[in-house]
Order: structure tokens, then C-alpha cells, then sequence
């Protein structure tokens, strides 16, 4: 599937902690997630092994690039904790000892996203919501509150585990990331079904081990969203076989797909344009090689 212009991402995967114990699978998330986004129309920007400076310039790049886009999406997956209600992300120079000072508040990133209700602002945080000295994404807890998110509404915020709790790696991956790449790929499932059917199966995968592990999210979307919308195949039939008859003119496809998508409330155009164009052409090949 092409990229789609309307939705960016941000891809965040820290393992080579300075004074933190380091991780295996945070970058290998990263690569996951980048991979299955482009799948599901993104134009992503992974970084990795980002210090302090650098990640609060990736996060200010990506608050400003949101502006241009109806879909912005921030993924990490590092080391992480709360502290007095708010939530802090680890960049790799992160000190123990100057919490707030070192470490990135995440708080400030929601509620800055969520411009108006018809942009979707999706953060995702495969990280512990607590101090991290262990080999996981951190098990001491410092100040456990409800995240301080305020904002107009268009915003879904998904955590790899509950309050207080850590976030668990096997096989060098997180096990929240790699099933969460599992399910964004399905087809026409709403964004809510697909965390939930995330969470459902991380508590069977944990669930004989000494702590279960249970993602949460906080929502304000106002309006439907899936990683992956499909048309129905006759629909697709219908809005190319009006492409060729208009003799493939680009602007007269374009108006169909918006009248289309107006029809059925259907906010993001491009993916379908793109499906349609890509339809065509495949046809154009097919005929080639048949002549």
C-alpha cells in the first residue's frame, strides 16, 4: 500500500541506557512498528537510541508536522515512568537521580497534538509506567496517578501496561509491540476492537506469569478510525470502471473518491484514491502481458 499523505508517524525505539539497565527489543519494536505502519498507509520517521536533546527535538518535530496531516501518531518503546501524575519517556543519557530534568514529560505531547476534534492524535507507549532497574522496562514505582491529559478530543493514548507496572520483553521484542503489529493490520477493525483484542490476548500470554500484564488507553476520538480501511470489492469495481470511462483523467478520478467518501462518512480519501489507481494499473500490467 502507498504511503498516505494524510497520516505521519513518529517511531521512537531506545536500548543503550548510560546509567539504566539496557534493553533488547526497544529498537527491534521500533522496526516492527515502522514496518507495519508504512503497511497501513503512514509516512514514518524512526529514530533510535535517542539522548535527551535529540528526543525533545523529534518530539517538537513531530507537534509540528501534525499541522499538515489529519493522522499523527508518536510510538516509543524504551524505558519510562510516571511521577506525580504525569508520564516521562527515558532517553538514553536518562538520570536516575534528576527525574524531571532528564527525562521526557509525555503529558505536554497529548494534550499539544489534539489541535481539533477531526485530527486523530494517536500515542503509543510500549514502556513502564514506573522507575526502571531491572531487565524489564522498569518495576519500582514512584507516584502512581491518572496520566494529566487535557484536550479538545480527537486523541487515543495506549499504554503497553497498567499504572505502576512494568512492561515485559521476550524473545527481543515486547510482547505488547508485537502483538499490537499483529492486529493493526486487520482490515476495517476500529481502533478501540484492536486494542482490545490487543489486551485480551497479553493477559492469556502473561496470565501464568508471577504479574499479569494489562494494557490500558484513554480516549477522546470523536470520530471512527482503522489502521486499514478497505472498500468492498464491487465499490472498488465501480469507482475504476468510472476511471477508464472517463479516460483515466486524474481530477475526475480524484472527485469521485471524494463524492465516495462523503456518501460514507468516510474521512480519509487517499487511501482509497490510492487503491483505485493501484487497481488500475494492475490491470494495465495484466493486459500487457496477455498482449
Amino acid at each position: 500500500m502507498n504511503n498516505d499523505s494524510s497520516r505521519i508517524a513518529y517511531i521512537i525505539g531506545n536500548n543503550n541506557y548510560q546509567e539504566l539497565k539496557s534493553l533488547q527489543g526497544s529498537v527491534n519494536d521500533a522496526n516492527l512498528m515502522d514496518e507495519t505502519l508504512k503497511k497501513c498507509g503512514f509516512s514514518t520517521n524512526k529514530f533510535t537510541n535517542l539522548n535527551y536533546n535529540d528526543f525533545r527535538e523529534k518530539i517538537n518535530e513531530f507537534k509540528h508536522n501534525c499541522m499538515g496531516y489529519n493522522v499523527g501518531l508518536f510510538y516509543y518503546a524504551g524505558h519510562g515512568f510516571e511521577y506525580k501524575g504525569d508520564n516521562y519517556l527515558c532517553p538514553i543519557d536518562s538520570k536516575i537521580d534528576s527525574l524531571q530534568e532528564t527525562n521526557i514529560n509525555i503529558s505536554g505531547l497529548v494534550n499539544e497534538i489534539s489541535k481539533d476534534r477531526d485530527f486523530v492524535g494517536i500515542v503509543i507507549l510500549d514502556c513502564c509506567r514506573n522507575i526502571c532497574d531491572s531487565g524489564d522496562r522498569g518495576n519500582v514505582s514512584v507516584n502512581d496517578m491518572i496520566p494529566n491529559f487535557k484536550n479538545t478530543g480527537g486523541t487515543y493514548v495506549a499504554y503497553g501496561t497498567t499504572s505502576g507496572e512494568s512492561a515485559l520483553e521476550h524473545g527481543n521484542h515486547g510482547i505488547y509491540t508485537k502483538l499490537l503489529c499483529e492486529h493493526i493490520t486487520e482490515e476495517n477493525k476500529q481502533i478501540e476492537q484492536v486494542f482490545k483484542d490487543v489486551r485480551k490476548d497479553i493477559i492469556n500470554t502473561t496470565l501464568h506469569n508471577e504479574k499479569i500484564q494489562i494494557p490500558w488507553e484513554y480516549s477522546s476520538l470523536v470520530s471512527d478510525f482503522c489502521f486499514i480501511r478497505k472498500i468492498p470489492f464491487d465499490n472498488i469495481n465501480a469507482l475504476v470502471k468510472n476511471a477508464l470511462d472517463n479516460k483515466y483523467q486524474f481530477k475526475m478520478i480524484k472527485q469521485d473518491v471524494t463524492d465516495y467518501c462523503k456518501k460514507n462518512n468516510i474521512k480519509e480519501q487517499n487511501g482509497i484514491f490510492f487503491d483505485v489507481l493501484n487497481t488500475i494499473d494492475k490491470m494495465m500490467e495484466e493486459y500487457k502481458c496477455i498482449i
